[in-house]
This record gives C-alpha cells, sequence and structure tokens, in this order.
C-alpha cells in the first residue's frame, strides 16, 4: 500500500501556511495528534487514570499506524520523549559509551513508577556496508 503523503502532510494544519524548520524545539502537530492530546487530558481532568489500559491500547495502535506508514513492522518503532533522546540514545550505542551498553527502546509510559516511560532492552547489532 502507497502512503498519500499529501495526505499526511494536509493533516498538519500549519503547512498551508509555512514550512516550519525548528522542529527539534517542537513542531506542529497533526489534527489527529491535537484531537488524541484533547481527548487524553480532557479524560484525565474528568476521570483521573482509570482509563490507562485504554490509553496503553492506543499507544501500540499508534505503534502499528506507524509502522504501516513506513512499512515496518510494530515491533521495529521505537516511542522517546523527543528526537534528541533517540539521537542521543544511538550515539551512546555507536560510540560504546554511557549507560547505554545495549540498544534503549522506550516504551508506553509505566503506571505508578514515578517515571515518564519504561525501557525494554533488546539486542542491537549495526549494519555494515561492504567495504
Amino acid at each position: 500500500m502507497m502512503t498519500d503523503w499529501a495526505a499526511v502532510r494536509a493533516s498538519f494544519p500549519a503547512t498551508t501556511s509555512c514550512c516550519y524548520l525548528n522542529t527539534a524545539a517542537g513542531g506542529p502537530i497533526s489534527e489527529a495528534a491535537a484531537a488524541a492530546g484533547s481527548s487524553y487530558y480532557d479524560a484525565t481532568v474528568r476521570d483521573g487514570d482509570v482509563h490507562w489500559d485504554e490509553w496503553l491500547d492506543r499507544v501500540e495502535s499508534v505503534r502499528g499506524s506507524v509502522a504501516r506508514l513506513i512499512q515496518a513492522h510494530s515491533h521495529e518503532i521505537g516511542f522517546t520523549n523527543n528526537a534528541s533522546s533517540a539521537l542521543n540514545l544511538v550515539a551512546r550505542k555507536l560510540l560504546g559509551t554511557g549507560s547505554c551498553s545495549p540498544f534503549v527502546v522506550i516504551s508506553p509510559p509505566s503506571h505508578g513508577r514515578g517515571c515518564s516511560s519504561v525501557t525494554r532492552w533488546i539486542s542491537w547489532t549495526p549494519m555494515t556496508t561492504g567495504a
């Protein structure tokens, strides 16, 4: 299935009036992401975190959607809190420094652990180019 990139772009209203280049600081979000965020906060204000498991299921659904968008498998999709964190994880792995010896994939937030994410360790092997 081919991705309709014009439709993807159209879902980001900011792209109708500008080309936003400062995405490292916080780029524009899609209408769907804004609606989902509003829904999450409205439900949390109204009910607390009783919908926690439903939101974790939505995270997995989004993981599958992202995988289909880029023609990958959902287990190949990892979420981090921002691009800088993701690039730092990769850099640490490539440099062999820091506490990130195996590659880290950020999973859905951990309920009741006082932190914003759960880490899951997976094996990672860098690809080599035939030199």
